[in-house]
């Protein structure tokens, strides 16, 4: 998600925020994510479509997508700390919700890296690392309660790795979108001043 994006005008209809939200990249890659943790659990195991679990399970990832998408997009952006806690720790509970419910089937923990690339673009850096961390946390309680203490530790290790990939990643190309819109400013400010010396040549001809 860019960080260009402002919150959504209020008077956008609900059609227009969920276009607004797909105009956006980054939550094409989110959606993307996801559907390959769901499609790995399901690769890997029976399911029943028909069961209360698969169904929570289901739905529990649409909403995990819409506000991930459209939810985070188009919230209000005032400065302060409070819509993006709500964000996280919304996400933070559906995401539990759904690694419990998908019982560590397959790779379905990858369905966690977005939010990693959301908490380094949203929010201070220390707030990046407490949300990474709980990430972390969360998978390995539920691989030791769904196996054991040693598969918990790594399982740890094994997605702390694409946690901190995703990190660098997310954190480089900020960095790179932050220089070139300094390169964009400055160079309009040099246009600026340009046509005003070019406008006052012609004044003291």
């Amino acid at each position: 998600m860019d960080r260009e994006n402002a919150a959504c005008e209020q008077t956008i209809t609900p059609a227009g925020y969920v276009r607004r939200a797909f105009q956006v990249r980054g939550n094409w890659v989110f959606v993307a994510t996801v559907v390959a943790g769901y499609a790995s659990a399901m690769a890997s195991g029976e399911w029943d479509w028909s069961s209360p679990r698969e169904i929570a399970f289901i739905a529990l990832g649409v909403i995990y997508c819409l506000v991930g998408t459209v939810g985070c997009t188009c919230c209000p952006r005032d400065g302060s700390l409070r819509w993006p806690i709500i964000y996280f720790a919304f996400q933070l509970a559906t995401l539990t919700v759904m690694i419990v419910l998908s019982r560590l089937s397959g790779l379905f923990a990858i369905a966690m890296l977005p939010l990693v690339s959301h908490s380094i673009m949203i929010l201070p850096r220390i707030g990046a690392v407490i949300v990474c961390a709980l990430l972390l946390l969360i998978n390995a309680a539920v691989v030791g309660l769904y196996a054991s203490a040693a598969a918990a530790v790594q399982a740890t290790i094994s997605i702390g790795a694409g946690v901190a990939f995703v990190a660098v990643f997310t954190g480089l190309a900020l960095r790179e979108q932050q220089a070139r819109e300094e390169v964009e400013r400055l160079a309009g400010q040099l246009t600026e001043a340009n046509q005003k010396f070019r406008t006052y040549a012609k004044l003291s001809v």
